[in-house]
């Protein structure tokens, strides 16, 4: 197997990884309104955690958005 083929099989497989969880972090239901400084402390970590993800996607992906708006990931080719 190639470099190219090995980085295709491995980045795609990390890349549906990283976009599983951006959705399930985006369909979280933190609580911004609370009260309690540790709690609001996990909201603002999963935001950072977030951005992180979302960050390895870009970087690491060649993006698509569909005219309905749906967003799909391939691993980058050089």
């Amino acid at each position: 197997m190639t470099n190219k083929e090995q980085y295709q099989k491995v980045a795609q497989k990390v890349i549906h990884l990283l976009s599983q969880a951006d959705v399930a972090l985006a369909n979280s239901e933190f609580d911004v309104e609370t009260s309690d400084p540790i709690e609001y402390e996990y909201y603002v970590e999963s935001l950072k955690m977030q951005g992180v993800i979302r960050a390895a996607l870009e970087s690491g992906a060649e993006i698509k958005v569909e005219n309905n708006g749906d967003i799909t990931y391939r691993a980058k080719e050089f």
